[in-house]
């Protein structure tokens, strides 16, 4: 059996996979093909090798052993990964989210059991949208992807879709007397469920939190407009809040005991929301948290003060739940502190502007579960000064959990560290500018395997370990060699639930790595825009800086940034005191177009694309740290390396690594600093720049 493959790969295009037993041989099958002859294929052993696709479009690949003949793999089938939002009323929109959703820029089909076929109004590869039928009935549902190859064989596994009318909050109406924050507390902590409370224009000055228990489920908090009406901290502010984290508004608390404060059915929308002058420093000014909850056209303010450097350093957090998830549309930040994220978000259309030289993180992706980025911008207040700037990251997801999750079509501009940012604002630390940053630098360690079924996993050392923390395993050695799972649920204190069954259950031979950061999302048709100036710091369109597996980035457009398109395998120091990396398998960067990448000055940088592996190996096990990794018809130019992989066969490798018709100009078209393991390279070609 193959345990994890490449899912999708055209013509003379490379499929890498990780397999049982050795591989002798493929058959393929499929709309054109039929043969035993593929056109390149190579096995590196027991566990993984490569094949290349002998045509395009859907087909079935069965791997043959020198005894037996395996179970057939599919290539370019429907794979829908998740749908949202998973709530909506027969006005609204839903996505479906996965791979090879519509590979020949063709319609994607839907089958909504019970109702019937839709296809799709919107969509790319990765995500698919589509209008909720007018006369779809209120009720639950299963969705089914198609995307017109491979007939019976082509479907996707189907997700879940509730349909239910949108809140009613017409059952009564209140209304503020202007400016008054006693007045406003008072209707909040009245309302009726399904009301209106109308805020109108006006300061409204809070001297303590209003917090989840005191509203109702399904109230909306009706601003007149932004810079109309106004919230912020008077200069008597109690800063007790829950758990001493004051916000203004906390729609979504926890207490230190574990008892969860969330909030249903709430929208606020024509508001600003202002941090003030800093005195009192609340920890944020919004969190929302919860069911079914809508923060629409509002503003978050904390600009010219400085960043925090205690609590929650967040301008405003929001994070939805399985069945009702939160969303945060056409909102305006202009902030120091970060946006903070979670699971089950809608978050669309919304203006980030970075208004201090500190700003490190503009959207922080913590938990990320089911969640979609879509057309949103992000821009530094003014770049050329120092005090205005920001550091670069728009969406960072770093040692945290994340899988299934979009970046989609989003815009950035001038969006790199100020030159004066390396010395006066991080004492020398090159790291900013990395415009999406998937980062893990707490690899937990490789561990044996006890036992394993179909859907759990069995570690000694799994007892150890904060099983809030660690959001999924990668077998990374042995039976089931490649694939990765997101843990569900502990059963005692070392057994743990997988999300998705095993393709190939793991036994006592295998090796599991407990990580984060990353699993099952994509970043498609974004435009990163940089600065043309010669600043020495890791600025980059995408950088996967240890731990992400199967994400696929595609279609996206690099402007001016000083590196485009990485990955990497980070190597750090665990709790037993020796070095894991945290392994990087299966991922895909497909047609990108990095336009004019700049120099690293003395280390010359100005990638194209590239895989490294960094860390001390000096207790690292077992080898292969990045697996399967496919860069394929992607462009560069102006680039002084298009194209490298460092990490050569030695205590840790860069292992079968394949670049394959990508194209452009370069001063060298490939890094000079060794190759990887089986590191393959196919079709490419690069005019030379002298």
């Amino acid at each position: 059996m193959i345990a994890e493959w490449t899912r999708s790969a055209d013509k003379d295009r490379t499929v890498a996979f990780a397999s049982e037993e050795t591989i002798t041989d493929f058959v393929f099958y499929g709309e054109e093909t039929n043969t035993v002859s593929p056109s390149m294929f190579t096995t590196h052993g027991a566990g993984y090798g490569r094949v290349t696709s002998p045509e395009s479009g859907f087909k079935m690949a069965w791997p043959i052993t020198a005894s037996a003949t395996g179970t057939p793999v599919r290539l370019n089938n429907t794979i829908d990964w998740w749908l949202g939002p998973d709530l909506c009323d027969t006005s609204e929109q839903f996505s479906i989210y996965g791979n090879n959703l519509s590979p020949d820029g063709g319609s994607t089909y839907a089958y909504i059991d019970g109702y019937g076929w839709i296809t799709n109004v919107w969509g790319n590869n990765q995500k698919a949208t589509f209008n909720v039928p007018d006369d779809l009935s209120d009720g639950s549902y299963v969705v089914y992807a198609h995307n017109g190859l491979g007939g019976k064989y082509g479907w996707g596994a189907g997700n879940d879709l509730t349909i239910a009318p949108l809140v009613d909050y017409s059952s009564s109406t209140s209304t503020v007397t202007a400016g008054s924050f006693s007045d406003l507390k008072t209707k909040i902590d009245n309302a009726p469920a399904n009301s209106t409370i109308i805020v109108p224009l006006g300061t409204y000055s809070f001297t303590e939190e209003i917090y989840s228990t005191m509203i109702n489920s399904n109230v909306f908090i009706s601003g007149a407009g932004t810079n109309q009406v106004v919230f912020i901290p008077d200069a008597s502010f109690a800063l007790t809040g829950r758990e001493n984290q004051p916000y203004l508004l906390d729609f979504g608390y926890q207490w230190a005991g574990g008892t969860q404060y969330h909030v249903e059915g709430i929208k606020i929308s024509g508001i600003t929301f202002d941090r003030g002058d800093g005195t009192p420093m609340l920890d944020g000014l919004l969190r929302v948290r919860g069911s079914n909850n809508r923060i629409i056209d509002c503003e978050f303010t904390d600009v010219d003060l400085p960043d925090q450097t205690t609590g929650g350093q967040v301008i405003a957090t929001f994070s939805g739940v399985e069945g009702g998830p939160c969303r945060v549309e056409d909102c305006t930040f202009t902030q120091v502190d970060t946006v903070e994220t979670s699971g089950y978000l809608q978050y669309h259309r919304n203006k980030h502007y970075g208004s201090n030289d500190s700003l490190g993180k503009t959207v922080v992706m913590n938990g990320v579960r089911e969640s979609d980025y879509s057309d949103n911008f992000a821009a530094a207040e003014d770049q050329s000064e120092l005090e205005k700037s920001c550091q670069g990251r728009m969406f960072v997801m770093q040692n945290q959990r994340g899988w299934h999750f979009y970046i989609g079509s989003n815009t950035t501009e001038n969006y790199k560290p100020h030159p004066d940012s390396i010395w006066l604002v991080n004492q020398g630390n090159q790291n900013a500018g990395e415009q999406v940053l998937f980062e893990n630098t707490r690899p937990l360690g490789v561990y044996d395997v006890v036992s394993a079924t179909s859907n759990t996993v069995e570690v000694a050392e799994f007892s150890e370990i904060d099983t809030d923390y660690y959001g999924m395993a990668t077998i990374v050695a042995g039976k089931g060699y490649g694939q990765t799972r997101p843990f569900g649920t502990f059963s005692g204190s070392d057994t743990v639930s997988v999300l998705e069954p095993w393709t190939i259950v793991p036994d006592s031979t295998s090796d599991i790595c407990p990580h984060l950061t990353g699993w099952r999302g994509a970043v498609v048709a974004n435009y990163f825009d940089g600065i043309p100036n010669n600043q020495d710091t890791a600025s980059a369109a995408v950088s996967m800086y240890g731990g992400p597996n199967e994400v696929i980035v595609a279609d996206n457009v690099a402007n001016e940034v000083e590196d485009g398109f990485i990955l990497w395998s980070y190597s750090s120091e665990n709790v037993d005191n020796d070095y894991h990396p945290n392994f990087a398998f299966w991922n895909v960067f497909e047609n990108n177009h990095n336009q004019d990448p700049r120099d690293h000055p003395g280390n010359g940088g100005g990638y194209g694309y590239y895989v490294n592996i960094i860390g001390d190996p000096s207790f690292y096990t077992p080898t292969h740290a990045t697996m399967g990794n496919i860069f394929r018809d992607n462009t560069v130019s102006n680039a002084t390396v298009a194209l490298a992989v460092y990490g050569t066969e030695s205590t840790y490798d860069t292992t079968m690594t394949t670049f394959e018709f990508n194209s452009g100009s370069a001063t060298n078209g490939w890094g000079d600093q060794g190759d990887g393991l089986h590191t393959y390279t196919n079709n490419n070609s690069f005019i030379s720049l002298q």
